[in-house]
């Protein structure tokens, strides 16, 4: 069998950290090899492969962080080795007095609205206007099909929201395997082509519903 791989994944580091037990971020198995990144109690992280039986310890790591944090985790193995890489960051394999690595900050989203900047509704003119020309009139029904009542959009965006609102917490929790889920029901609601010509394949709940 080839042992050779490469494997990238985002990750969830908890908070605290280090946790106050080994706590499991990655568990999967990506072209056959099983493969799980553990966090451990004293800040380091662990991998494992299977069936190759490989494992890796790293340096201790710092997160920066007061809360958890999302990190890229790339893993490159062959035969008798294991690199494994935060981001840009290398980690080097744990050894009597290595130095702790720590992550530059996490950066930080704007604050406040974005709907509240003066300049919002000038910037944003030519997707608006858009948006308006691409679903302000309703779809023709298909035959033996209706077209749902406004009603019945409301109570779809309602739930949509219910489920957005679930899927992340659960996220952020640490359930990882429903960031997929959680994709899928945000590109429901909201993804489309800003031009303004008819579209098949997307017909995003959220925008059908901002222009009644």
């Amino acid at each position: 069998m080839n042992q050779d791989g490469t494997f990238y994944c985002v990750v969830r580091l908890p908070y605290p950290w280090p946790p106050p037990k080994s706590t499991l971020v990655f568990g999967g198995k990506p072209s056959n090899q099983a493969i799980e990144v553990w966090a451990q109690t004293d800040g380091r992280i662990s991998v494992s492969i299977q069936p190759s039986n490989q494992s890796f310890v790293s340096q201790p790591v710092d997160i920066n962080s007061v809360e958890p944090r999302f990190v890229i985790l790339s893993i490159v193995w062959t035969a008798s080795t294991i690199n494994v890489r935060i981001g840009q960051r290398e980690l080097l394999p744990d050894a009597p007095d290595i130095a702790t690595l720590v992550l530059t900050p996490p950066s930080q989203a704007s604050s406040g609205i974005s709907l509240h900047d003066p300049n919002a509704r000038a910037l944003c003119q030519t997707w608006i206007q858009n948006r308006k020309s691409k679903f302000t009139n309703p779809r023709v029904a298909r035959a033996n099909r209706r077209l749902k009542t406004d009603d019945e959009q409301a109570n779809d965006l309602r739930a949509c929201i219910y489920r957005l609102r679930h899927l992340q917490q659960r996220v952020m929790a640490g359930n990882i395997f429903l960031l997929g889920t959680l994709a899928g029901e945000m590109r429901a609601c909201v993804y489309w082509a800003k031009d303004t010509r008819p579209d098949s394949n997307y017909n995003p709940l959220l925008l059908r519903m901002a222009n009644m």
